[in-house]
């Protein structure tokens, strides 16, 4: 099968919290990360199309890492995908550098960055 991705995907063992302004979830788990994208295993009442907010947990933290806007883009059983279109400043490069550990191509990784498919914000849209 052709890969027609336009970014890289990393698979991260961490989790995430989503909101919508019609719910929000517990954790759900990552299947893998991009750039400017995540898939998550887990069902979420909200439709594709919604906006939502994103705050990834790195493993045995409890506080929240990194803080994304995004789209929801697919929502069918159990598979979630949401595309960013805006992180927090200090999050970006944060994800950068998380991304650019667990990849097998950190130059790669490196190179997308340069490019982002987003903007940054100094801060968090509420």
């Amino acid at each position: 099968m052709q890969n027609n991705r336009k970014r890289l995907r990393i698979n991260l063992n961490s989790k995430v919290r989503i909101s919508s302004a019609e719910a929000s979830s517990d954790t759900m788990q990552i299947v893998n990360i991009s750039h400017n994208g995540i898939a998550l295993k887990g069902s979420f009442p909200s439709l594709e199309g919604t906006k939502c907010d994103v705050e990834l947990i790195l493993p045995g933290e409890e506080t929240t890492v990194l803080k994304m806007c995004g789209i929801i883009v697919r929502n069918c059983g159990e598979n979630l995908a949401i595309e960013f279109n805006t992180i927090e400043y200090d999050s970006f490069g944060y994800l950068r550098d998380l991304l650019m550990y667990n990849s097998d191509d950190p130059q790669a990784v490196e190179f997308e960055f340069d490019f982002p498919a987003f903007k940054k914000t100094v801060s968090f849209p509420e």
